[in-house]
């Protein structure tokens, strides 16, 4: 009974429950996050300003590697051009030619209520480059935004809509990727690509989705994290550049570790550390070469343990209906809907504590020995007091 005890106590100490006392919760809008694929304004841009620095011309297209971080073959003369930019030439470059959250973004409500958009999209650093995210925890702006956006019983379901320019969205392409995540989620495609969400040139496209929360006890904090097998978003022990734990952050950490091992910089397109340097353009070359985007999936596995506090979100969007209601006020763009306020959450709590085990082992104890707090304390009394009486 005692090794039951204690089995219990190391590998099944958490459990889980459903809570479905839902009169009073708030519910979160979840993120939505914008982000740029390579336009023909960026590449133009970028050209400019090399030919600008430098004084040579080269065909715009040739940039693309600036915006994908991949480095394709190309002429001697092209690739002489390009190993004269330094690692800040690189970022300097980037950050000038890409598009901001003025050019994508053109009117945005909340209940029908406009707000500047800009001034809740904020910049929100992928593996892909910048991105532009609301309500997001992992953005500058992330601890005010907590009460911006939620909904309740009282105020009831919340909608936002998000109207894209023409640079966004255009008759020939589609230069965007859009993703609904979680507010500590990190959007990338491969990780998100079952919440990306399909825009069209001139059309408002519905999404609507569902959310079950998950919440914690305070005393999971006292449980070890290789026993409850998740990491709270504060516990930010080893996390290098985002502001709370998440596990998309820590692959992405992980693919930056793999970069400056094999290549020595890591890609300007990812975040930036002051102990990791860019790299240069041969450095771009060295990680497409080498593949060092790659991480190891059991060391993945090990250090990026899920998030104990990720709310599981269901997207529900059909391509081919496009929703055209009186209600927008935007030509083209996002119509983002809450289908239900949630009903149930999931809670997270401790099952068996040190002080369970204690009782339970000296339960066991006393049920078949006879022995209890006051045995233990008279052992001593009996080997050295009696003794010497």
């Amino acid at each position: 009974m005692i090794n039951n005890s204690l089995d219990a106590f190391l590998n099944r100490s958490v459990a889980f429950t459903i809570e479905s006392t839902y009169l009073n919760w708030q519910t979160k809008l979840p993120s939505l996050s914008v982000c740029m694929r390579t336009v023909p304004k960026s590449l133009i841009t970028a050209n400019s300003l090399h030919s600008k620095k430098f004084g040579s011309k080269i065909n715009p297209y040739a940039w693309r590697w600036l915006f994908s971080g991949i480095t394709k073959k190309s002429s001697k003369q092209v690739t002489n051009e390009f190993t004269k930019l330094t690692s800040d030439d690189i970022v300097s470059l980037f950050t000038e030619s890409v598009v901001n959250c003025t050019e994508l973004l053109t009117e945005c409500y909340w209940k029908s209520i406009k707000f500047d958009c800009c001034e809740e999209f904020h910049p929100l650093q992928t593996v892909g480059g910048t991105c532009y995210a609301i309500n997001s925890a992992q953005t500058k702006s992330g601890d005010t935004l907590k009460n911006k956006f939620t909904m309740n019983r009282k105020t009831g379901l919340g909608y936002l809509h998000v109207g894209l320019t023409t640079i966004a969205l255009s008759e020939q392409s589609v230069n965007i990727q859009v993703f609904v995540h979680d507010n500590l989620e990190i959007p990338t495609a491969l990780t998100h690509g079952d919440r990306e969400i399909y825009t069209k040139f001139g059309k408002v496209v519905s999404i609507y989705y569902n959310l079950q929360e998950t919440i914690n006890d305070d005393g999971l904090r006292s449980i070890p994290m290789e026993r409850r097998r998740c990491r709270l978003s504060d516990e930010t022990d080893n996390v290098l550049y985002y502001k709370w734990y998440s596990s998309d952050g820590c692959v992405i950490e992980l693919q930056m570790e793999n970069m400056l091992t094999r290549c020595g910089c890591v890609s300007h397109l990812f975040p930036h550390t002051p102990r990791m340097p860019v790299c240069n353009y041969t450095g771009l070359q060295c990680i497409h070469n080498q593949n060092a985007f790659a991480i190891n999936e059991e060391v993945s596995k090990h250090r990026c343990i899920p998030d104990c506090e990720s709310a599981v979100i269901k997207i529900f969007q059909n391509p081919q209906a496009i929703a055209e209601f009186s209600r927008f006020k935007i030509s083209q763009g996002i119509h983002l809907e809450l289908l239900e306020l949630p009903s149930y959450r999931f809670r997270r709590y401790v099952v068996r504590s040190l002080l369970d085990l204690a009782v339970a082992v000296g339960s066991t104890v006393s049920l078949f020995m006879g022995a209890g707090i006051l045995s233990i304390v008279e052992i001593p009394y009996w080997l050295l007091l009696r003794d010497a009486q």
